[in-house]
């Protein structure tokens, strides 16, 4: 756990993905080979739902000394990744009001 009930804390909140999964796109077109009930292929594209890994990680502490914790990787489809990460430090007990988040960004890998 991070911190405890009678700490006031207050944590920057890092939602760490790849820069190529940075999206909001619950979907993405692929090209594919389709064979019609003839047994004739096809080119063409299809689109598919799509699943990428998202990273929640805490800033925490004092400013000259700021912790940084990882505390979930996810699998999950792209969008309303803010709400996805709060919900989750709330559900966890992390947080209990918004307001005890100063900030939240994106983050690529190199920002660990």
């Amino acid at each position: 756990m991070i911190g405890c009930q009678h700490c006031p804390l207050r944590l920057n909140v890092l939602i760490t993905m790849h820069k190529n999964q940075i999206t909001n796109s619950a979907s993405r077109a692929f090209p594919i080979l389709r064979r019609g009930a003839n047994g004739q292929l096809t080119h063409t594209t299809d689109v598919l739902a799509i699943e990428e890994p998202l990273e929640i990680r805490l800033g925490y502490g004092d400013a000259h000394r700021r912790q940084h914790a990882s505390v979930s990787v996810t699998m999950r489809t792209p969008g309303q990744d803010e709400a996805l990460a709060l919900g989750f430090l709330f559900s966890e007990g992390i947080i209990s009001r918004y307001e005890e988040v100063l900030q939240w960004r994106f983050a690529g890998p190199e920002d660990h």
